[in-house]
């Protein structure tokens, strides 16, 4: 019975394996089709910063409203999580680094009002200003049109909440085997610093661009194209980062399982052979008792 339990047993433990398996290639062929996005979208993100540059270069960047940025403003805040499982502290992350943020920045939390991705974070971050959720769907094509529409939001809250500054929180992939860490930037408004660095980045001609669009109009639309990359970007490293996670914690549970096949395969090798010996010794004690009964006969 003991040795049938445990056939059982091992089998089940084997086909789990296989699930195991199965999800840790699904998450690394992930993370290369996010890693891919991830690159294109750096590229675009440089695309529209040597337009910003373009205007530098013709100092029409100085007659237009940049702000300094004051961190005591209403801001808003973006936090990226996850709504599937094995992701271990993924979202409450977030949540203590933006709970961090606030108190190192010293804001009202009646100032801050929150735009999160995934459900799981709702009940976080329960009684704050929410303004919106958004639903988390695992695919590449989505990761732009999904940053459009965030965006949207984002133009909507600037017109109407009186929102001054905008910062993203999101997980990022760390090296290895190492879980990611959550990285918050400030995304609005472009700081002085930006414009100053951006001001010394080299030019790789002697031609100053050109445009025939009105600066205000163009820079508008630069800012806009670079909140919607910028965004796009953080959802690429977050759904790496998820990924990536579960990657790790599938590698982790494939060696527990590994572990418990070969003490319970140990175990029922034992069981098996413990029974062979109990048959053999029956038989031996059989043909004994046998040779003894002929003997008497005779």
């Amino acid at each position: 019975m003991a040795m049938e339990l445990l056939k059982r047993r091992i089998k089940t433990t084997t086909d789990l394996r296989e699930i195991v398996s199965t999800m840790k290639s699904l998450s690394a062929v992930s993370i290369l089709q996010y890693d891919e996005a991830e690159k294109s979208l750096i590229q675009y993100r440089k695309t529209i910063l040597k337009g910003l540059q373009g205007l530098l270069k013709r100092n029409a960047i100085q007659n237009l409203p940049v702000r300094m940025p004051s961190l005591k403003n209403k801001t808003l805040f973006i936090l990226i999580g996850s709504d599937n499982g094995l992701v271990g502290k993924f979202n409450r992350d977030l949540v203590e680094k933006s709970n961090q943020y606030i108190t190192d920045v010293g804001l009202n939390e009646k100032d801050v009002t929150y735009i999160l991705f995934g459900k799981r974070l709702l009940s976080l971050l329960k009684g704050r200003q929410i303004h919106s959720h958004f639903s988390l769907l695992n695919s590449v094509s989505v990761i732009n049109s999904t940053a459009i529409l965030v965006i949207r939001e984002v133009d909507a809250l600037l017109q109407t909440h009186g929102i001054k500054n905008i910062v993203l929180f999101h997980n990022k992939r760390g090296q290895g085997l190492s879980l990611p860490k959550v990285e918050q930037t400030l995304i609005y408004p472009l700081t002085p610093d930006f414009f100053t660095k951006l001001k010394q980045t080299k030019w790789a001609t002697n031609k100053i661009p050109f445009f025939s669009i009105s600066p205000k109009k163009l820079y508008s639309s630069f800012i806009q194209e670079l909140l919607i990359a910028d965004v796009s970007l953080a959802l690429a490293n977050s759904l790496s980062a998820e990924y990536h996670t579960r990657l790790i914690n599938m590698q982790a549970a494939e060696k527990n399982i590994d572990e418990n096949l070969e003490e319970m395969t140990l175990q029922y090798q034992q069981a098996r052979q413990e029974a062979i010996t109990s048959e053999l010794i029956d038989i031996i004690t059989g043909a004994s008792l046998l040779k003894k009964k002929d003997k008497k006969k005779n």
